[in-house]
């Protein structure tokens, strides 16, 4: 029998495809410069944004200012619109085997939740749009615990809301450098690949669903 009790399951990349590489050619199209130029500009402010620090259309306003945007259109509120716009896009079709995955975790008695970096706007698009009732209580965003992944803190400070010690969780995640940085906090972690390589890693943990 496994000790483990709780399943921690990323979502852009997971439950969810991730539309990082659409939003920022499409935001730097909008804004008339390079997607580099785009990027760059924005490093400067992501950490805060997605520590719950400062809103996206703040750091927008602040990149608009760096980049000598002048367009009178383009706001900090118009590009957070476009950003959703695009987000809407490619970000709602949900992967229907780690929806039936996660049913089944729950059938045998694990508690399961979610862990991602994100944004204030968009964590609030996704309550919207249902994508954490899967999750109950356990809905956790670099957002609301005030630290992102991969900082081993972050992780640290996950266990601590879940109510669990490390050793009894498992994080999965498509990101490489987010799952070792769980490891060495002593979490079970799993790259995610695909449902199907999941549920045989799972059961490598003494977790075994259909």
């Amino acid at each position: 029998m496994s000790d483990i009790t709780t399943i921690v399951f990323d979502l852009g990349g997971v439950l969810v495809k991730d539309p990082g590489n659409i939003v920022f050619p499409t935001i730097a199209s909008f804004l008339g410069k390079s997607e580099t130029q785009l990027r760059d500009a924005y490093a400067k402010h992501s950490l805060r944004v997605t520590n719950g620090e400062m809103t996206l259309a703040d750091a927008y306003n602040l990149v608009i200012a760096d980049l000598g945007v002048t367009t009178p259109k383009v706001t900090g509120t118009s590009t957070v619109e476009k950003h959703l716009q695009t987000y809407r896009q490619c970000s709602t079709k949900r992967d229907e085997e780690i929806i039936q995955l996660i049913a089944e975790l729950k059938d045998i008695g694990k508690t399961v939740a979610c862990f991602t970096n994100t944004e204030p706007e968009i964590f609030d698009f996704n309550s919207s749009i249902g994508l954490f009732s899967y999750f109950g209580k356990h809905a956790y965003s670099s957002t609301n615990l005030h630290l992102s992944k991969p900082n081993p803190d972050s992780f640290r400070k996950l266990a601590s809301a879940i109510g669990e010690k490390p050793q009894q969780t498992v994080f999965i995640d498509d990101n490489q450098a987010y799952v070792q940085s769980a490891a060495g906090i002593g979490m079970n972690s799993l790259l995610y690949t695909n449902a199907a390589a999941l549920r045989t890693d799972l059961k490598k943990l003494a977790i075994t669903v259909r």
